[in-house]
């Protein structure tokens, strides 16, 4: 008989329904299947639940594959706070660390992928960031899978990306690939709107490059055309001071540079300009400058990161709010890993602004609804997006006139370059204001309303934060309503706070009350909170937990 958890795995709406997919997928279908999350989204928990199921439920042994030590500590940290009585083994030769027993081994592929003979039997195979994988089933991945199957043939493959394309042979899913289908899908959107994500705001340079000179070669604009145009001391200059314009208000930035030469320049320029702590890193920094510098940016001692192709996924830094595209690409799904580093939340951070110098926004379209091409030699075709001369915002290709200024363009009006945009369009449509606050103490109290000579009672929760805003946000959880709604987010609400996770939460504020004074609600640390513009109050969409709230009958 398996162990079985001492602790719940809590996952959101969305990370249940993509672990419910994958499992009836494998259930009813003979091929693999593909998760679609997007970047910061929690894909971790959602790994963490399908090695808890395979283990505990069906005496699995689990295999989880990434492909950068960043994911690779991720997922042991999060199983081993999830998944306390897991056996969790760690195949890493870049973290000194070999384990080759455990019911769930986490392995870097680099380092794992001629070792299936050492690691064994393996059930189900999970590859985060699943994109890497070479379709036809040449490369790391397709070795090992091909000599897993040699050892366990009914071996099961399941993947998780926030892009399941390539740049040259389309989607990653396929009849004949290692993957197969795509089984769930969270909207990035959605994820926004609904406050898991952070809002992105995008402006197009007024030093862009001029993508119409540049070639392509394996599919990829030319790195020393891209060069010619953005690494002389003029561009450099010229967009080190936009960045240094956009950036006096933000707290975290990401400048991702063409080559190694183009960001050194740029990062001794934004140290002269900025007088800020401006930090560089590229697949030639060394591992352990490089996790310093990673940390030193993540706890906010470095304001700017210049890299190379180096932090594009497993990376994770929620308090970055500015990234800046010093390069063009063709890829739309290096494009979204790039702009995907801002859609973290972090306490204070209100969005992300993306400053584009590669019209990468204009060539790709929004981030929710990327232009997927077919694998062809044909060039040309309309961009899915444009820029406005009249006020420079980038919109929609497919419009007629400006949303935002009013502006009517042209019958067959081309995009314009070298222009200034101000704008939201890197998200399809609007968005709703979004922002996370950490929260001091929480006051609970029994609320009563007198309408048409009855009383209606609910417990009101004021959450009494950290900075500004009004100072307090309150939330009435209606224990007590005869309505449907109601009563499923009262009851989402004492999932979510309880300790002990009854089954049934109490039906009257008495016995809500009493059941708090018995330490049966977690504290709140911080919450996130929505409003479209027109609105006046916040509603409140995510709560992150600590330890028990302080309680108050009035």
């Amino acid at each position: 008989m398996r162990r079985m958890l001492s602790r719940m795995i809590e996952l959101r709406w969305y990370q249940e329904g993509t672990v419910k997919s994958i499992w009836d997928h494998l259930r009813n279908r003979q091929n693999n299947p593909c998760a679609e999350l997007p970047t910061g989204s929690g894909k971790t928990p959602v790994i963490a639940q399908l090695c808890n199921d395979a283990v505990n439920k069906w005496n699995g042994r689990v295999l989880v594959l990434a492909h950068v030590m960043e994911l690779l500590e991720q997922a042991v940290k999060t199983l081993s706070t999830m998944c306390p009585d897991l056996k969790i083994g760690l195949y890493s030769s870049g973290l000194k660390s070999r384990q080759t027993d455990g019911d769930v081994i986490v392995a870097g592929i680099q380092s794992i992928y001629k070792k299936a003979c050492e690691i064994g039997k393996i059930d189900i195979i999970i590859i985060d960031e699943c994109h890497l994988i070479n379709p036809d089933g040449e490369g790391m991945y397709g070795k090992l899978i091909a000599d897993m199957k040699i050892i366990n043939p009914k071996v099961r493959v399941i993947g998780l990306t926030a892009t399941p394309f390539r740049l040259k042979g389309g989607m990653i899913c396929h009849k004949d690939h290692i993957l197969n289908e795509i089984c769930y899908k969270a909207g990035v959107k959605e994820l926004i709107e609904q406050g898991y994500l952070s809002p992105i705001v995008s402006k197009a340079s007024v030093h862009e490059m001029d993508t119409t000179l540049l070639h392509k070669k394996m599919g990829e604009f030319i790195e020393a055309e891209m060069a010619d145009q953005l690494d002389t001391i003029e561009a450099v200059e010229q967009s080190v001071q936009e960045i240094h314009e956009y950036g006096k208000h933000r707290k975290s930035a990401l400048v991702f540079c063409v080559n190694i030469a183009h960001c050194e320049h740029v990062t001794e320029e934004l140290r002269r300009v900025t007088g800020e702590n401006v930090q560089m890193l590229t697949g030639q920094t060394k591992s352990v400058e490089r996790a310093q510098l990673i940390r030193k940016f993540k706890d906010g001692e470095i304001k700017y990161l210049c890299n190379v192709n180096v932090l594009t996924t497993g990376f994770d830094a929620p308090n970055v709010d500015m990234v800046c595209l010093l390069r063009a690409t063709v890829s739309p799904g290096l494009f979204y890993q790039i702009v995907g580093r801002g859609l973290r939340l972090s306490p204070g951070k209100i969005n992300c602004l993306c400053l584009d110098f590669g019209q990468n926004v204009v060539r790709h379209g929004c981030i929710d609804n990327l232009q997927i091409k077919k694998k062809s030699n044909r060039e040309g075709g309309e961009a899915p997006a444009k820029v406005c001369p009249e006020c420079r915002d980038i919109v929609h290709a497919g419009f007629s006139k400006c949303p935002h200024c009013g502006y009517e363009f042209p019958i067959d009006s081309q995009s314009k370059h070298g222009a200034r945009a101000n704008l939201e369009d890197i998200i399809s449509k609007d968005t709703l204001e979004v922002e996370t606050f950490n929260v001091r103490y929480v006051i609970l109290s029994i609320h009563e309303k007198k309408k048409n000579g009855s009383i209606s009672r609910s417990l009101k929760v004021d959450y009494h934060l950290e900075g500004n805003l009004t100072g307090t946000i309150s939330e009435w959880v209606a224990f007590e309503s005869d309505k449907k709604y109601a009563i499923h987010q009262a009851h989402e609400f004492w999932r979510q706070c309880s300790l002990d996770m009854p089954n049934q939460p109490p039906d009257n504020l008495e016995q809500v009350v009493k059941d708090f004074k018995e330490g049966l609600l977690k504290e709140a640390t911080s919450i996130t909170v929505r409003k479209k513009k027109s609105d006046k109050y916040w509603t409140i969409v995510k709560r992150e937990f600590g330890a028990v709230l302080e309680k108050e009958n009035k």
